[in-house]
């Protein structure tokens, strides 16, 4: 099935969800009432409840929850398919692209919300209720340990990842940091063996960092002030660089006087302001990209149009020579078949002033055919120029 895909910002979608039933406005977009309330549940778009339509056709009182503000990292807007059978019953919300993105709080602004809602972090000394994510770690961890102590040497090459000082500080410090985002209502992932693949998900925004020694995180050149042992070896958390969008370098790591522990509220605050930052980037890049895409078709409408109309001024060239071309083929005709008749006459004549005359049933045959040939091509005698006449003048 063709379709044509459709942008619209939250603002524009709410308004279609308290237009008309969920039921009617999914078919203009070829789902179920249910796929599209869950598409509204993702952008935080409340729909009526049920029986609501019911008690407006009735005249009952009922209430229109107001659209929440764009949570962070949210884009604000979606794009949906539509079947092109539908596409020209659908609302021309569906055909414009709406202004450009405005935001009305700068970052700054942002970041101190954020750090309200951040508040102070502690960190748990245990693993007493660790996030999901890090449970899975330690749990892989004790099957290592388990079967490490059920080996007959004693040793497996496959043990505990995360027994050493320094392992277990950098997974508590990521735990805290995973049930800090939980607890505002934010994402978080880790993957890889060792837990070194870490990722924020601010709203519908994903933000990668790397947490790791801060000697294999510092870039070739960096300096290194001290030497320390494993079990002392400082940390780093970076946040890696959205693509495309250059700023500056964010990074926190272990100094004399100050840990990453100490750091932390700002490394979430960071974080979540990171994601909004991405979110923002995004939604001004594709809108230009929209608008780019909406100039390039207009342009290659613009050229088939061109196309078209040099193509039909062809072809009316082209009938129009056609036309005099059999104009001038049936004037031709027309003096031809006058040609014949004079013709006719003079032979006539001529066979009857000769000598030695030809028999004259012979000459009137001969004349017979030759006018009739001469009806055949006249186009006024035959009626074929009426009737190209009455073609062409419709």
């Amino acid at each position: 099935m063709n379709t044509n895909r459709r942008y619209f910002t939250r603002e524009e979608l709410y308004d279609l969800v308290w237009s008309e039933p969920m039921s009617q406005l999914a078919k203009k977009f070829d789902l179920s009432d249910v796929g599209l309330a869950k598409i509204c549940r993702s952008a935080q778009i409340p729909v009526p409840e049920r029986g609501y339509w019911a008690k407006r056709q009735a005249g009952k009182p009922t209430t229109v929850q107001p659209l929440p503000p764009r949570g962070l990292g949210m884009y604000g807007h979606l794009s949906l398919d539509v079947p092109e059978s539908l596409a020209s019953n659908a609302s021309q919300n569906f055909q414009e692209i709406s202004s450009p993105p405005v935001f009305p709080d700068d970052i700054a602004e942002i970041t101190e919300c954020v750090r309200k809602m951040v508040g102070k972090i502690t960190i748990p000394k245990t693993f007493h209720s660790p996030h999901k994510a890090i449970a899975k770690y330690l749990q892989d961890d004790e099957r290592r340990r388990e079967k490490q102590q059920n080996s007959p040497s004693g040793w497996l090459w496959d043990g505990p990842l995360f027994d050493t000082p320094f392992e277990r500080r950098r997974l508590r410090i990521l735990n805290a940091i995973f049930l800090t985002l939980a607890r505002c209502d934010m994402g978080s992932s880790v993957r890889g063996r060792e837990a070194r693949e870490t990722c924020a998900r601010i709203g519908d925004v994903s933000v990668s960092f790397s947490f790791d020694s801060a000697t294999k995180l510092r870039r070739p050149g960096e300096v290194n002030p001290d030497k320390r042992k494993p079990s002392e070896e400082k940390l780093r958390l970076q946040v890696a660089s959205a693509y495309g969008v250059s700023r500056p370098e964010r990074f926190w790591e272990d100094k004399d006087d100050v840990t990453i522990e100490d750091q932390l509220s700002d490394i979430v605050v960071a974080l979540i302001v990171a994601g909004e930052e991405q979110c923002r980037d995004a939604v001004r890049n594709d809108y230009q990209w929209r608008l780019q895409d909406k100039a390039r078709r207009e342009e290659e409408a613009r050229r088939k149009r061109e196309e078209e109309e040099r193509r039909e001024r062809e072809r009316q060239l082209k009938l129009e020579q056609e036309r005099i071309e059999r104009l001038l083929g049936e004037a031709s005709a027309f003096r031809q078949a006058a040609d014949i008749r004079a013709f006719v006459e003079s032979v006539r004549t001529a066979s009857v002033s000769a000598t030695d005359p030809l028999p004259q049933d012979k000459v009137e045959a001969w004349a017979v055919w030759a006018l009739s040939e001469a009806d055949r091509i006249d186009p006024v005698r035959s009626g074929r120029i009426l009737a190209r006449v009455s073609s062409d003048a419709s």
